[in-house]
């Protein structure tokens, strides 16, 4: 192999090295609220901040809220059709998770026959 090669094939690989701690530290960077009920992951249930909705959780019932966005004392609502809404409070201790899970129990719905 010619040495131009070589060189060439081990700054394609540190490059890589370096784009995939990018990467994760990105990732790590994010705060991921799994919206739940029971063992059911509720896809598309509404994440909140403050009261505000910050976004939509995907398929697997999970939002990435930045830290960066987040502030000792924040509430983070979760809710969902026909379930009840869960909440977690922005501690100092969430703070230095990388992830919580709002368990969201489901409302039952009594009629009255006549």
């Amino acid at each position: 192999m010619h040495p131009h090669w070589k060189i060439l094939i081990t700054k394609a690989f540190i490059l890589s090295l370096v784009a995939l701690g990018w990467t994760v530290a990105l990732q790590a960077q994010n705060f991921q609220v799994q919206a739940v009920s029971g063992e059911e992951k509720l896809s598309y249930a509404y994440i909140y901040l403050n009261g505000r909705v910050c976004g939509i959780a995907d398929q697997d019932g999970a939002f990435n809220i930045p830290h960066s966005k987040l502030h000792i004392g924040d509430t983070i609502p979760a809710s969902y059709v026909g379930a009840r809404p869960a909440f977690a409070v922005y501690t100092k201790e969430l703070a230095g998770e990388s992830e919580c899970t709002l368990e969201c129990s489901p409302m039952r719905c009594w009629t009255r026959s006549k």
